[in-house]
């Protein structure tokens, strides 16, 4: 495995993602929940927030990430079960095809060191669905100002993080990275003031 290169950021990983991503981690967890998914895998798990909502709900939960510091965080939380299992692991997802009924990735595509297209294509390998948070494409000019707030943050995050930032938004966000990997985004909403978007990605074959 590569150099941790989030080993630093874990202690402070874990409070950003349990309280300004949380309206958007329920949202999403309570999704998966209406859809009845039974086995999902969270992809860049992370420190175990979205894990940990979706395991509250009943699913049972694999988190994957790269990182042995945010999974030693990801393993002090006092789960309850059904705690979720935490794999270190990344691209090739270490799971046979169609493990899962369905997968996970909150603001995983546009920082991954994979390709966007190549990780959601290895997603898609391992469950029929993905369902994905992510910044969303500006589409009107009142779109601007969340667009700055969003560029800001990822410039605050360092310069090999925003590189990659960049090559998400100039390979066309999400919709961009689905077209190359051969899949497609069935459904979307807006979340967190038009910032993000949850959406539903399946393969073309699907």
């Amino acid at each position: 495995m590569p150099p941790d290169s989030y080993g630093s950021a874990a202690r402070w990983y874990g409070w950003t993602a349990s309280r300004a991503l949380r309206p958007a981690h329920e949202r999403l967890a309570a999704l998966c929940a209406a859809r009845k998914f039974s086995r999902v895998v969270d992809i860049g798990c992370g420190t175990g927030h979205l894990a940990a909502m979706l395991a509250a709900r009943g699913v049972a939960v694999t988190g994957v990430d790269a990182s042995p510091a945010m999974l030693a965080r990801a393993a002090r939380i006092p789960w309850r079960e059904p705690a979720p299992l935490f794999v270190l692991g990344g691209v090739p997802l270490p799971f046979p095809p169609r493990s899962f009924d369905a997968a996970v990735l909150s603001l995983v595509l546009h920082e991954s060191d994979d390709e966007p297209e190549t990780l959601l294509a290895e997603v898609l390998r391992v469950a029929p669905v993905c369902l994905v948070l992510e910044w969303r494409m500006p589409e009107r000019n009142l779109d601007l100002p969340g667009q700055i707030l969003v560029h800001a943050i990822e410039r605050l995050a360092g310069k090999r993080h925003y590189a990659r930032f960049r090559n998400f938004v100039r390979g066309g966000y999400l919709h961009g990275a689905a077209h190359r990997a051969k899949a497609r985004v069935a459904d979307e909403e807006p979340l967190m003031g038009g910032t993000m978007v949850l959406a539903e990605v399946i393969a073309n074959s699907s």
